[in-house]
């Protein structure tokens, strides 16, 4: 998915010369997995995945009504079964975007917005079912629409994005991982230094393809809701939460806990 970020401002353009960067981390340790029929399940062969992950996020306003995305995700990525351990780390799979929304054109300010990018290839993807790959090994462009409402002056808020993906073949291995569609909705506050959010995310794939021939057994799709706290600590906001599967096939089954650092940013410029 999208990764630990605050998309609590998502939908509002950043004025011109502010921002905001996310640093956030979580850690899943698992032995289960929602299988190709879509039942929780053990791991095969005794199987035990493990991952840390840590996402540098950011986000700044170019031009009133356009702004830029970009994330830089870091993985440390353990399996073990029968056949012995495997470890990997490194960098994952960066991601790019450009949001624009009716300021751009001259229209009012409203918390709506057009999203598009593409995630690149972060590492050499191996050809080596020994190696965990860091990434899909293929680029993905991406088409989001943003919405929201703000509860003003109650310091409550409501989001939702709904997404497209297109995924390009990965060369490497001759697989077409198959599109996606994906959607977020969040509903949050803040009480005196103290912020909630809840979260709910889901996601379901196409059929993905190896060699040509259509694999229906593969087909990812995933829903999971995280809740979380956060904390006023002056530069920012210091979050805590869990990403917890509700239902899923083919993606790992187990909860994920997850800390964040939300920056605020602004640099004093002449408006544009």
């Amino acid at each position: 998915m999208l990764g630990f970020v605050d998309v609590s401002s998502a939908q509002w353009i950043n004025p011109p010369g502010t921002g905001w960067l996310d640093i956030s981390a979580f850690h899943l340790d698992t032995r289960s997995r929602f299988g190709p029929s879509a039942s929780r399940q053990p791991i095969d062969d005794d199987g035990r995945a493990v991952t840390s992950s840590m996402y540098l996020t950011g986000a700044y306003g170019i031009v009133r009504g356009l702004d830029v995305w970009a994330s830089l995700p870091f993985h440390r990525l353990q399996f073990d079964d029968l056949a012995g351990d495997r470890v990997s780390s490194g960098i994952g799979d960066p991601r790019v975007h450009v949001r624009i929304g009716p300021e751009l054109f001259g229209g009012a300010t409203v918390p709506v917005a057009l999203r598009a990018g593409v995630k690149l290839v972060g590492s050499t993807f191996p050809v080596d079912a020994e190696i965990i790959p860091l990434g899909e090994g293929q680029r993905d462009w991406e088409v989001i629409l943003e919405a929201g409402h703000s509860f003003y002056p109650s310091a409550v808020y409501v989001t939702a994005w709904a997404g497209r993906r297109w995924r390009e073949r990965n060369d490497a291995i001759a697989r077409d991982p198959g599109d996606e569609w994906f959607g977020l909705m969040q509903a949050g506050g803040q009480w005196e230094q103290v912020a909630w959010s809840i979260t709910l995310e889901g996601l379901r794939g196409k059929t993905p393809t190896l060699l040509g021939f259509a694999i229906p057994t593969a087909r990812r799709s995933s829903l999971e809701v995280t809740p979380r706290l956060g904390w006023n600590a002056g530069l920012g906001t210091l979050t805590a939460g869990v990403r917890v599967p509700l239902a899923g096939r083919n993606v790992p089954a187990g909860v994920s806990a997850a800390l964040g650092l939300y920056v605020p940013i602004r640099i004093t410029r002449s408006p544009i």
